[in-house]
């Protein structure tokens, strides 16, 4: 297991609300995704994302209403399942994920998750960023002086 996937697991075991399963997952497949450049991630989604060539994008984009809707209601379990069955096997669904993380505004499904998903994650996200720059650092910082010390 990465480290980047035992991360974003601690922090989803101590969340301070409820995460369905459906949100772990996605959160999980993100996660290696963290540490990449936006840049990158819409490269990728635009070569390998299973809606860069859909005949009908607008089925990304479900009611509006979506994102008002709370856990556990009929709306927001339906763009669930539309989710689930659009991004269903997609290469880079968790790049789609972490780039829509990154991303304040974003309506409509993302990495398989609707947005009200997305915006209740994005706290944790934000979390997940911030230890595993600290990480790098650290470890940088670990090899340089291992380095100066060898030589």
């Amino acid at each position: 297991m990465s480290a980047e996937v035992r991360t974003a697991l601690e922090l989803v075991a101590r969340a301070d609300h409820r995460v369905s399963a459906v949100q772990v997952q996605g959160f999980l497949n993100a996660a290696g995704y963290a540490v990449r450049h936006p840049e990158s991630l819409r490269r990728v989604m635009a070569e390998q994302g299973v809606c860069s060539d859909a005949p009908d994008p607008e089925e990304w984009f479900p009611l509006a209403d979506e994102a008002e809707s709370q856990p556990g209601e009929p709306l927001r379990e339906q763009v669930r399942e539309l989710g689930a069955t659009l991004c269903w096997g997609c290469p880079v669904r968790g790049a789609c994920l972490a780039l829509s993380l990154e991303q304040e505004d974003t309506v409509g499904i993302w990495g398989g998750l609707c947005s009200q998903d997305r915006a209740e994650l994005r706290a944790l996200w934000r979390e997940l960023r911030v230890r595993l720059s600290e990480a790098d650092r650290s470890n940088a910082g670990g090899d340089a002086a291992s380095e100066a010390a060898a030589s």
